[in-house]
C-alpha cells in the first residue's frame, strides 16, 4: 500500500472546509438549541400548555437539547490547536449526556404517538 494514498489527520483537521463545514452544523444546532429552549420556556410559563401532552413535548424538548449539544465537542476538537484528537475514555463520559438524550427523546416521541392516539379514541378519558 503507498503512503501517498493516506489520509494525514494534522493535514484534514486543519482543512478550512472542515472548519467551515463544522461551524455550520454547529450554528444550525444552535438554532436548534434556542428554539427548544424556547418552547420549554413557554410550556411552563403557559398554564393552559401543562396538559401530559405538552409536558411531554417539553421534556422531548429538552432531551433534544442534550443531543444537539453533541456537536459542539468536534467543534472543539476542530477548533483548538492542541488538541489533535481526544481519548476514548474522554470520548465515552462526553457522549453520555449526548445518548442519553437521544434514547430519551426517541422514547418520549413514542409517548406523545400513544398519548395522541389515546384521546383521539378515547375524546372523554
Amino acid at each position: 500500500m503507498n503512503n501517498n494514498t493516506l489520509i494525514n489527520p494534522t493535514v484534514v483537521k486543519n482543512s478550512p472546509s472542515i472548519i467551515i463545514i463544522v461551524s455550520l452544523n454547529c450554528f444550525f444546532n444552535l438554532f436548534g438549541i434556542l428554539m427548544n429552549i424556547g418552547l420549554i420556556i413557554i410550556t411552563v410559563k403557559y398554564k393552559t400548555l401543562q396538559c401530559t401532552c405538552h409536558l411531554l413535548i417539553a421534556c422531548c424538548s429538552l432531551c433534544t437539547i442534550f443531543l444537539l449539544s453533541e456537536m459542539f465537542i468536534p467543534l472543539i476538537v476542530v477548533l483548538s490547536t492542541s488538541l489533535g484528537s481526544i481519548s476514548m475514555f474522554t470520548c465515552f463520559f462526553v457522549h453520555l449526556l449526548p445518548s442519553y438524550g437521544v434514547f430519551n427523546a426517541t422514547s418520549l416521541i413514542a409517548c406523545i404517538g400513544l398519548d395522541r392516539a389515546l384521546s383521539v379514541f378515547f375524546p372523554l378519558w
